[in-house]
């Protein structure tokens, strides 16, 4: 996935290093949540089914990322759920 997004120039979403931009910019602003929301979008259709409702609340792509990246970040309720 990592190869994926690098292609296509979206990583900055997951890593953080294109952040949204303040609400003083809202046609950025626009443009940025769009394409934050589609990559959201990609990373919850790539997960099995049994853990995507424990991602469905978060607010970016880059909480997406680092939540899979870091099994400790993991929303709670997929802790609960296994185990």
């Amino acid at each position: 996935m990592y190869s994926w997004f690098m292609g296509e120039e979206k990583f900055g979403y997951v890593d953080g290093s294109y952040p949204q931009p303040s609400e003083t910019e809202p046609r950025s602003r626009q443009g940025w949540t769009a394409k934050n929301s589609m990559i959201m979008a990609w990373l919850i259709s790539s997960m099995h089914q049994s853990i995507v409702n424990a991602f469905m609340f978060l607010h970016s792509a880059k909480e997406i990322w680092d939540s899979l990246r870091r099994p400790t970040q993991m929303p709670k309720i997929l802790h609960k759920s296994s185990t």
